[in-house]
């Protein structure tokens, strides 16, 4: 064996490594992912969806969505579970904050979870004195969304229960008899498939990542239960399911999210939701990413801030510059309920002759769209 040969063999190993890295896929651990703090801007493209390209499967792809346009923007807001009125549910150590909903996760060094689930609910229709409330799925193993490491040629299959807070409490008629339920609750049976199917790199507007590409499904088959006296001994209270009494069918639900994954991004850079067929539903990739301060009586981002939250009567808005603005205030079920403009530095909303509850603040401007969560006292 000759220095000649070995020369050749390192030679050999060199170009080796050099082509074996230089194609290598990314993987993804736990820091990844956003943290409380963060806020990520999308664009929307309203026009890119139905029988869509979403880009292909393998090795050392290239996928590009440079053509990708912005129909409207949303953020989405990483927030201390402890500074909101639910503070932690199911061990969450995050609330991601979008459009009118919070939903609680938990991002460990090992996975990523969704561990509840809040709806808004008014309890008016049973109790005029009862007040809207926020009642959560909550997932004590969590729903899976990425397992770290991540990388390429992955496959999991995962299942977890949900249980809805408990709920209601009143007398109902069931058939020709009336039974006392003391509270109900929905049980959520979730399967999911989780796949990342590709590697390479992505090109969308004003961007190139190296990504991750995963093709995750959700599938929820609901139960609901109720709370009743034991029947036998009429001591107890126990939990036994509606469909003893009615039928009462729960349609399912299934979620399907083509994702692409790139480092210290907080979260997918691009992301399609498809329906049951397929389909693309809606197209959102990343726009910004920027950090905001969030604290319990006032929100503050790069170019605006909202105080004081919760409030009795004033919300205040500051802009940092004199751009048109719009506000529109929604009420918990999203319905909008007034709508303002103006070119001021600062805007202020009188809520005093609001009812008490939960509303949502819409700010609208030339660098995005802001949503938050107003409590008025």
């Amino acid at each position: 064996f000759s220095c000649k040969d070995m020369k050749k063999g390192i030679l050999f190993a060199i170009i080796f490594c050099i082509t074996r890295f230089s194609f290598s896929q990314i993987g993804l651990i736990s820091t990844d992912f956003g943290s409380v703090g963060d806020s990520v801007i999308f664009s929307v493209d309203e026009f890119y969806v139905g029988n869509i390209f979403l880009g292909e499967t393998g090795e050392n792809k290239e996928w590009d969505f440079e053509f990708l346009s912005s129909s409207s923007k949303d953020t989405l807001y990483f927030i201390d579970p402890q500074t909101t009125s639910a503070g932690s549910i199911a061990g969450s150590n995050l609330v991601l904050r979008s459009n009118f909903t919070d939903t609680h996760w938990e991002n460990n060094p090992h996975n990523l979870l969704i561990k509840a689930v809040g709806f808004e609910f008014d309890f008016s229709f049973i109790d005029s004195t009862d007040t809207i409330r926020t009642i959560y799925v909550e997932y004590k193993d969590g729903i899976h969304q990425a397992e770290y490491y991540m990388e390429y040629d992955t496959y999991y299959n995962k299942s977890t229960t949900g249980k809805m807070q408990e709920a209601i409490k009143d007398t109902f008629q069931l058939d020709t008899f009336s039974i006392y339920i003391d509270s109900f609750r929905v049980i959520d049976n979730v399967t999911i498939l989780d796949s990342i199917n590709g590697y390479g790199t992505l090109l969308i507007p004003n961007d190139s990542l190296e990504c991750l590409r995963q093709d995750i499904r959700i599938k929820h088959d609901f139960d609901v239960e109720i709370k009743i006296l034991d029947p036998f001994f009429g001591i107890f209270m126990i939990w036994v399911p509606l469909t003893d009494f009615i039928e009462f069918p729960i349609p399912g639900l299934n979620e399907h999210y083509i994702r692409y994954w790139a480092k210290g991004q907080s979260y997918p850079v691009l992301e399609f939701t498809l329906d049951s067929t397929g389909e693309a539903t809606n197209t959102q990739y990343l726009f910004n990413t920027v950090e905001y301060i969030a604290s319990n009586n006032e929100y503050t981002s790069n170019n605006l801030k909202i105080y004081p939250n919760p409030t009795n009567d004033i919300i205040t808005i500051n802009f940092n510059n004199k751009n048109l603005a719009s506000i529109q205030l929604f009420d918990v079920l999203g319905k909008s309920i007034h709508q303002f403009t103006t070119h001021q530095n600062t805007f202020s909303i009188d809520l005093s002759s609001y009812e008490k509850g939960i509303y949502f603040l819409q700010v609208e401007n030339e660098e995005g769209k802001t949503i938050e969560r107003i409590i008025k006292n």
